[in-house]
């Protein structure tokens, strides 16, 4: 959803939130140099002043929450100041509740005294508690690989809750609001929510790609890392979340190029209720090691694994 704010809209220029929190950037907050935001963060409050205003008995206040941290996100390395992070968010929360001439309340007031450090550690959280469900489809098999990037994203976010996980269950819960951790994550998915993981393999190229359904919106971690960031190694299944068809990936290799054409073209076409894909895959690797001696090697240990 943070697309959503970094595109914002146009069109509440003459508004009072939108004319009074301007004014409050150039003249109040204007030792902090937020100028070159200012127009980027009332952008993305016209687009949810305008989304709320359109769908008031429908309306997702996941929003509001998504809107917080990326506020914050903007802000803060600005201000570098408790305190004053404080006061703008305050500022910024009232204009939208006070001065709105249709009298309904946009989002509501967060709790804004907060440390730069444990702002930055909720973020981290409340990103993976939107994203696990898309990195536990990417990295269903042992084998995913996943370039340096995505690797490091997820070696984050699982860092990051283990720390909290430890210090509001095992530990006195003095480094992070533990009320709050709790309401991300439950106790129970600690296993799996502590697990993920990807083999780093930057020269692994994707063999096909799935896309995802018009009604995925993208996570935090999508507009950090590129689509084709997870991937997998050697020859396997995996299967997709909304499509049912599975994805094939196979190490880069000049050598069996017309294989792997030969096998995606078959799959295609082929009809999905006369046999299985793995019976697929097997036949037309026997049918091309046939005719292709030079690819034995290649494949004899992997399809030795897979059978």
């Amino acid at each position: 959803m943070y697309s959503y704010f970094e595109n914002g809209q146009k069109g509440c220029e003459s508004l009072d939130f939108y004319s009074n929190i301007s004014e409050e950037f150039k003249q109040t907050y204007q030792l902090y140099n937020l100028k070159g935001i200012s127009d980027k963060i009332l952008k993305a409050l016209c687009f949810i002043y305008n989304r709320k205003g359109n769908r008031q008995n429908n309306f997702d206040n996941e929003y509001c929450s998504y809107l917080y941290y990326w506020l914050g996100d903007k802000i803060y390395p600005k201000v570098n100041n408790k305190a004053v992070f404080s006061r703008i968010i305050n500022m910024i929360y009232e204009e939208l509740y006070r001065s709105i001439p249709e009298y309904f309340i946009v989002c509501p007031f967060v709790y804004a005294p907060i440390d730069k450090v444990i702002f930055n550690k909720n973020k981290l959280l409340f990103d993976y508690s939107k994203d696990y469900v898309n990195i536990e489809l990417d990295t269903a098999h042992d084998l995913t690989t996943c370039d340096e990037k995505y690797y490091n994203y997820i070696n984050q976010y699982i860092s990051t809750y283990k720390e909290a996980y430890s210090d509001c269950y095992n530990g006195e819960g003095k480094n992070l609001d533990c009320s709050y951790f709790s309401t991300l994550f439950k106790i129970e998915h600690h296993e799996k929510l502590s697990s993920y993981k990807c083999i780093q393999c930057d020269k692994c190229r994707e063999f096909t790609e799935v896309k995802r359904g018009p009604e995925e919106q993208p996570s935090a971690l999508a507009k950090l890392v590129p689509q084709d960031r997870a991937r997998t190694s050697n020859i396997y299944l995996n299967k997709t979340r909304d499509s049912g068809l599975s994805r094939i990936n196979i190490l880069d290799s000049s050598e069996n190029t017309e294989t792997t054409k030969t096998i995606k073209k078959n799959y295609a076409t082929e009809g999905r209720h006369s046999k299985t894909l793995i019976d697929s895959v097997v036949e037309e690797l026997r049918d091309s090691l046939a005719e292709n001696p030079s690819s034995k090697d290649f494949f004899v240990d992997t399809m030795s694994s897979q059978m």
